[in-house]
């Protein structure tokens, strides 16, 4: 646990002091595993871009809808609200014990970064974001003793980005930016019947034609927090 801490603590001091790099913050990544029909899960999270509350439910035992809200209020420069909704299929946990899923949705939001005692934003823009995520993973339905979930994902998203930077001098200039980048993202929880312990982290990169250009995504990403859920049968 120290050693997660210390981690995370090292992460947001340098996501603090990259704001001027860097113009978007990736978020956690929902795979939509569920153990069953019915299953319901809400989580809450910080991590490398803010806050995010996270919330999904299985439709059936192969299909689930989810959302995610999340923002940074201000910690350091760097300021910004993002909602999202997806939905996913699976080949369902009564028969496999190794799932496989895919998930499509739509993300969008808007940020701006400015400097404690800034008169001006030196950025801002709004985004639009639709993915996919492809994931394996596994679901644990133990009876009894520590249960543990974890999935392994890549996530593909396209970025619209629209928004104006402004220097000290108060020139404005137009910072628009269209970008695929991909995240593969490792998630786990542990814990009992209704209450996990959460933490995920990943890597986002654009294509390496476009390194350097438009806008700036933040590269590695962590999120530590706790998932309530409910509704998930549990073997006997």
């Amino acid at each position: 646990m120290k050693t997660i801490l210390y981690t995370f603590s090292l992460l947001v001091m340098c996501v603090l002091f990259s704001c001027n790099t860097y113009n978007y913050y990736p978020h956690t990544v929902s795979n939509g595993f569920y153990a069953n029909q019915g299953e319901f899960q809400v989580s809450g999270y910080m991590g490398s871009a803010g806050c995010a509350t996270t919330a999904g439910v299985a439709v059936t035992d192969r299909i689930s809808v989810m959302g995610m809200y999340a923002g940074n209020p201000g910690f350091g420069p760097y300021h910004a609200k993002e909602a999202e909704f997806s939905a996913g299929f699976n080949n369902g946990r009564a028969n496999h014990r190794t799932m496989f899923g895919i998930c499509g949705g739509y993300g969008f939001g808007s940020n701006f970064k400015q400097d404690s005692g800034a008169v001006y934003k030196r950025y801002n823009g709004d985004f639009n974001r639709p993915f996919i995520v492809l994931s394996l993973g596994k679901v644990s339905t133990k009876s009894h003793g520590v249960r543990a979930d974890a999935a392994l994902s890549v996530r593909f998203n396209y970025l619209t980005y629209n928004g104006i930077t402004t220097d000290k001098q108060g020139v404005v200039n137009n910072m628009d930016g269209n970008h695929f980048y991909y995240e593969p993202y490792v998630k786990g929880s542990i814990g009992g019947r209704h209450v996990r312990f959460d933490y995920g982290t990943g890597f986002a990169f654009k294509n390496l034609t476009e390194i350097g250009e438009g806008v700036g995504i933040w590269p590695w990403h962590l999120n530590i927090g706790m998932t309530i859920l409910f509704g998930r049968k549990y073997e006997e």
